[in-house]
């Protein structure tokens, strides 16, 4: 009979080391989309002031009226609340918002 020793003598030592890159793209990705959604609710302000400076009311198939700007406010809170690893004061807010994006269109 043979017996062998395990590990072997010589045999490299290991280690686990957690990946953290999945985490930290994902984390990435969504700072990059709430910046991009929140440069479009500065557009959709910066449009709204320059037809009030003009002497125009925001109306309908405007972006602020029709829902598309709030909307993308609530995006970049979700956001940020999950960049911020939501803690339990965000729960209800964040329970909010998801509930008026289901009923308003996300």
């Amino acid at each position: 009979m043979n017996i062998t020793r395990f590990p072997p003598k010589n045999a490299p030592r290991l280690r686990l080391i957690e990946d953290e890159k999945p985490d930290l793209e994902q984390k990435f990705d969504r700072a990059f989309e709430a910046i991009d959604r929140l440069t479009a609710v500065q557009r959709d302000l910066i449009m709204a002031s320059a037809m009030l400076k003009h002497g125009s009311d925001i109306g309908p198939g405007s972006a602020i009226v029709d829902g598309e700007t709030l909307q993308s406010l609530f995006q970049v809170a979700i956001r940020t609340i999950e960049l911020a690893n939501a803690s339990d004061r965000d729960l209800m807010i964040l329970g909010a918002i998801r509930q008026w994006l289901t009923e308003n269109g996300d």
